[in-house]
C-alpha cells in the first residue's frame, strides 16, 4: 500500500484514504459509483427533455392561434396552452424533486 504526505500537515497517510486521520482536511474527492451517474445524466436530460417539451408546447399554441379565424376559437386554444403550459410545470416540479432527492442520497460520503 503507498503511503502520500498529507498537504496540510505532512503526515503519511494511504493513498486510499480521502481525509488525514490527523488534521480530518480531505485529500481526495470521494469517488462516486456508477448509480450516481447514471443519475446524474437522468436529472440532465430530464431537464433538458422537459425544455424541449415547453417550448413544443407553446410553439404549437402560435400555430393554432394562427389557424383559427374565430376569436372564441383562439381565446379556448389559448385557455388549453395555459394549462398545458401549467401540467407541464408541475410534472417538471415533481420529476425534479424526485430525482433530486435520489441523487443526493446516493452521493458518496465524505
Amino acid at each position: 500500500m503507498s503511503m502520500i504526505d498529507c498537504w496540510e500537515c505532512g503526515v503519511q497517510v494511504s493513498a486510499t484514504d480521502t481525509k488525514c486521520p490527523n488534521c480530518s482536511v480531505r485529500l481526495q474527492k470521494p469517488e462516486s459509483g456508477f448509480f450516481v451517474t447514471i443519475l446524474k445524466w437522468e436529472f440532465i436530460l430530464f431537464n433538458c427533455m422537459m425544455v424541449a417539451w415547453l417550448i413544443h408546447s407553446i410553439g404549437g399554441a402560435d400555430i393554432v392561434k394562427s389557424q383559427t379565424t374565430s376569436e372564441i376559437t383562439q381565446t379556448s386554444s389559448m385557455d388549453y396552452t395555459t394549462f398545458g403550459t401549467a401540467v407541464i410545470f408541475v410534472i417538471w416540479l415533481i420529476g425534479d424533486l424526485i430525482l433530486g432527492v435520489f441523487l443526493l442520497l446516493t452521493l458518496p460520503k465524505n
